[in-house]
């Protein structure tokens, strides 16, 4: 069966870092977790064409701008014996696909998107993107603190029915040997962009059909530290309580372009 390779993108929000945790099993039950409001999310179109994301537990906004959540604590009750930790270019499984991450890049420049997504995604992709706060007349992010963090994601789906696959992830930061856990949102996914209209309403959904493989870039801002070691969550889909989250941790190599 012929393979067909195309570039998605997805996009997420990062609030700032909070709390700590140990990779072993005995300190696993001190992982702190931030607030994440857009595990579950709401995506509506107003009657003048503007896309309003409504968070989880959050009122929906209604200005023309993305922000970043209020930071909140919440506990990861997982054992570290139900992580498992892997490297980039590591193949791993998650349903019937295969993942590898190949490519981790940082910048502060919002229009660098222009070089990695293909032009089809570009003008939905960068109408949301300029409604982020915090960003200069000329793209750049005004806090250094912060970065996008493209993740660039290759997806084999071996599934015999095409489908749609729900992507969402989020991040973690290792800090003095201790894992913390970033709270993090969806923005939107491919087909929200093109299909504003759309009923789909679930997290990060990408369509595939059997044999197809494509490269996906996924896009987060976040607080960026160079000193620090980030992990991507590599069971897609996970919607619910973040406090139970198990499953592959993808440690990311970050090439920061600043």
């Amino acid at each position: 069966m012929s393979k067909v390779k195309k570039i998605i993108p997805s996009f997420f929000l990062m609030t700032a870092l909070c709390g700590c945790t140990t990779q072993s099993i005995e300190d696993a039950k001190n992982i702190v977790e931030t607030k994440t409001y857009a595990y579950r999310y709401e995506y509506e179109t107003e009657q003048n064409g503007e896309a309003i994301t409504q968070y989880h537990e959050e009122k929906p906004t209604n200005t023309d701008y993305v922000e970043d959540t209020e930071e909140n604590i919440l506990y990861l009750q997982s054992k570290a014996s139900m992580l498992k930790f892997m490297k980039m270019n590591e193949t791993f499984t998650n349903g019937d696909c295969e993942y590898k991450v190949t490519d981790v890049i940082a910048t502060t420049y919002r229009d660098y998107a222009y070089e990695l997504v293909n032009d089809e995604y570009t003008e939905g992709m960068m109408d949301y993107l300029k409604k982020i706060r915090n960003v200069d007349d000329n793209g750049y992010l005004t806090d250094k603190e912060y970065r996008f963090i493209w993740v660039k994601l290759n997806i084999k789906y071996n599934g015999r029915s095409s489908t749609k696959l729900n992507m969402s992830t989020s991040l973690y930061v290792k800090k003095n040997d201790k894992l913390v856990s970033y709270g993090s949102y969806l923005i939107e996914s491919k087909e929200l962009w093109l299909l504003p209209d759309s009923e789909e309403k679930v997290a990060g959904r990408v369509a595939v059909n059997p044999g197809e493989e494509m490269d996906m870039w996924i896009c987060f801002k976040a607080k960026y530290n160079s000193g620090y070691t980030y992990y991507m969550t590599g069971s897609f889909g996970y919607n619910d309580d973040p406090r139970l989250y198990t499953g592959n941790l993808i440690e990311l190599n970050i090439e920061d372009k600043e």
